[in-house]
Order: C-alpha cells, then structure tokens, then sequence
C-alpha cells in the first residue's frame, strides 16, 4: 500500500476542515495543535526548547486525554515545569443550543467535554509517576486544565439562525459558565477552532513581513506528539 503524503499544515488548509459541513474533522484539525504551543500554555516560556513532552490520545483509567501538553514556564515568579490538560472536539460541533429567547444550553458535545477533562485531570493528579516519568512534573500542584478546543463561527449555537441572535446568547452563556469554572485551577478555556486559525494566519503574516529569510512556522516541523525529550533542552 502506497503511503499518503504528509499533509500540508497551512492556514488555508485548516480553514478548509473547519468549513467542511459534511464530515467531523477532529483528527485533522488536531495536527495543527503543535503550531499553536502559545495558545496551549497559558503560563510564559521561551520558544518550542521549553515543551517537555507531549501526548495525544493518552490512555487513563478513565479513558483517553485528547491533548496533554507540558513545559518549562515562568509562572508565580519561578521556574517549573507544568503540564496542561486538553479536550479536543471537532469544529463540527455545536458548542452551545439555544433553550429559550435568552439563554442557550451546552450541547451534549461540550457536556461530553466538560465531564471528561476533570475525569483526566482527576486521573493524572492521583498518579504522580505518571507525571514525573511521562511529563517531567514533581508535583500535582504543576498540573493545569489546560481547556477545550471546540466547534466554530458557524456551531456557536444550534438552533438560532439570526447571527446578531447568535452571539448574543453565545456571549451570554460563556459569561454564566465562566462563574461556573472561576474557580478552577487557573480557569477552563473554550476555545473555538476559528480562533486557532486566526492565530496561525497572523503568524504567517507575521513571518511574511520579517522577509524571506525568515522560516516561517509553516516550513519548520511542528512539535509532534513524543518527539520531544521528556527532559526538555538536552
């Protein structure tokens, strides 16, 4: 059998996924994540020197972590490694739907989110080899909900076609959950996969205006799952 190609990891080509109305294109759009270290490490750190580790589809005794991802980060005025724990949904999914005139409920989709990265999270914090073997972190404190990648634009609210409507009761119901989720270790994130690529399109920018001597993040390999020493810059 003939290998496929590698697939061209571009702006255009993720926005292509997210538009896509006819197949749930988690896995792809997925790949894109060791573009985006920044968006995914909530605490400072250099450049892709200080990722320690990362791990996709990683195995718990409650299931399997879409995206862990840890790091040397400057955090609270030290040093320290942290690791940080992602859910990973297609741009397909609606985030939220719309119950009534003013408020709109999670789709079953970010529930499915919402009750599975605590369940990870709760896994790891109870298994301490686990994260100094696997991500090079001594300590539970070190360990952060990193958030959840889901839907986009155009899977904001289901059930409500006016786009004024739209935002209005998906701002509204990000407002009440983030009551819900103020207190948690350093807070859940959402974050719509139309954010993703707005990042990596201005980085592209970016990189076009420092010229042609400059690589841009699209010509040097991306970080990829265990290809990074659990032991950061050796």
């Amino acid at each position: 059998m003939t290998e496929r190609p590698p697939r061209e990891l571009s702006p255009e080509n993720l926005k292509n996924l997210i538009d896509d109305i006819n197949n749930f294109r988690e896995e792809e759009c997925k790949e894109y994540l060791g573009l985006v270290p920044h968006l995914l490490i909530r605490d400072s750190f250099r450049d892709n020197r200080d990722i320690i580790r990362i791990k996709t589809e990683y195995r718990h005794h409650s299931g399997d972590s879409d995206y862990i991802i840890s790091a040397n980060v400057s955090a609270n005025g030290r040093s320290c490694p942290r690791v940080y724990v992602w859910e990973i949904k297609a741009p397909q999914c609606y985030v939220f739907e719309k119950r009534t005139a003013n408020r709109a409920q999670p789709s079953l989709d970010l529930i499915q989110a919402e009750t599975q990265l605590p369940s990870y999270y709760d896994d790891l914090k109870r298994d301490p080899e686990t994260l100094s073997e696997e991500f090079g972190v001594s300590s539970s404190e070190d360990l952060c909900f990193g958030g959840i990648i889901i839907g986009c634009n155009r899977t904001k609210v289901r059930r409500e076609t006016n786009p004024t409507e739209i935002d209005i009761l998906f701002n509204r119901a990000i407002r009440c959950r983030n009551y819900l989720y103020e207190h948690a270790k350093g807070s859940i994130r959402l974050i719509l996969w139309d954010e993703i690529h707005i990042y990596l399109s201005a980085d592209r920018v970016q990189a076009l205006s420092r010229g042609p001597e400059t690589a841009s993040p699209f010509e040097t390999p991306r970080i990829t799952s265990d290809t990074i020493s659990v032991f950061g810059n050796e």
